[in-house]
């Protein structure tokens, strides 16, 4: 049985408003702060529901120093 994909991802974000990415229709970006800000937008995957970072932390860690910082990090307030 095929099914339909889910629009916006399985865990509720309070009054989130999902805008499709032009070049990418498959994608939609939540952004929950500040227009010019993309370090806190989430793009979602609307084929697999998979939500990832906009612009995701690319800074070169130790392993305890990104284990601290991954336990910390929250988008679109949630953990994991």
């Amino acid at each position: 049985m095929k099914r339909k994909p889910r629009v916006s991802p399985c865990w509720d974000i309070t009054e989130a408003v999902w805008v499709n990415h032009e070049p990418n229709p498959r994608c939609a970006i939540h952004d929950p702060g500040s227009p010019t800000d993309e370090t806190d937008d989430v793009v979602l995957d609307k084929e697999t529901c998979l939500a990832w970072e906009r612009a995701p932390d690319t800074g070169a860690k130790n392993w305890d120093a990104a284990t601290v910082y991954c336990y910390a990090k929250a988008v679109a307030g949630r953990k994991g």
